[in-house]
């Protein structure tokens, strides 16, 4: 049998320091050291890319504070605005609506993620959990080089089936049955993710021809708005798909998303 490994190596927070430093080509945004657009042709078009770049790319839970991404813990854009978008992991957005609908607060105010741990303990389990929700999961895998890259991050989905996978939906989305809410991101995330019995299959082929990947337990339910991971690859340069090889004969199609350093 196979052994399959977690990755135990510990996150770093990302340096979000945004700068415009003036080249011989032009205006250039810079990231925490590392240029990160084209050369513009005067500071205002820089500054316009860096407000755009600081709303809408750069992730920072509004409850948690931190900006690490977690393959078994996807961001969730709770809110959007034409300054960006409000991030938020989806364990921490599970947490705040809980709390939410749980102690009716009217201040406005996002608790800290301390006491939203704490009053998740002392009061999620009163709830009526349904014994027949399905568990789901998500596989990860980190590649040592990768087109020219060390240490490359991929998070494989499920493309295609040939059978159809019948899920509670009203089970495994929050607040699903809302009238006028579209549900087709948040069914869609679902889809992507594997049983138990695809991921071990996924993972057995995946530990034999590309290292050891993981296996993570989703955290469910997701919020209504969850976006697919393949809809939340950035299309850029650096970014994209990875299908499996030619030899793949599981009853289900797989690709794997990634996005180089920069």
């Amino acid at each position: 049998m196979t052994d399959i490994t977690v990755t135990t190596e510990s996150p770093v927070e990302p340096d979000y320091t945004l700068s415009i430093v003036h080249e011989d080509c032009g205006y250039v945004v810079y990231e925490g050291g590392r240029a990160i657009s084209i050369a513009f042709m005067n500071e205002t078009e820089a500054k316009n890319w860096a407000d755009y770049h600081e709303g809408f790319n750069q992730q920072v839970c509004f409850v948690c504070g931190s900006g690490i991404s977690k393959s078994d813990d996807p961001w969730y854009g709770y809110s959007v605005s034409s300054k960006g978008v409000d991030w938020v992991h989806t364990s921490c957005c599970t947490k705040f609506h809980f709390w939410c609908d749980t102690a009716s607060p009217c201040s406005g105010r996002v608790p800290s993620l301390k006491f939203l741990d704490k009053f998740w303990a002392e009061h999620h389990g009163a709830l009526d959990i349904p014994a027949s929700r399905p568990e789901l999961f998500r596989v990860h895998s980190i590649f040592r080089e990768f087109r020219g890259c060390a240490d490359v991050s991929i998070d494989w989905i499920v493309s295609r089936r040939e059978a159809t996978l019948y899920l509670p939906y009203a089970d495994l989305i929050g607040d699903y049955g809302l009238p006028n809410v579209d549900t087709k991101w948040a069914t869609a995330s679902l889809h992507e993710m594997f049983t138990r019995e695809e991921a071990e299959m996924c993972a057995r082929y995946l530990a034999a021809n590309h290292g050891s990947p993981s296996i993570n337990r989703a955290v469910l339910p997701i919020p209504m708005y969850t976006l697919p991971i393949k809809e939340r690859s950035v299309e850029h340069a650096r970014s994209g798909a990875i299908c499996v090889a030619p030899d793949w004969t599981l009853p289900f199609e797989v690709k794997g998303y990634y996005d180089l350093p920069r």
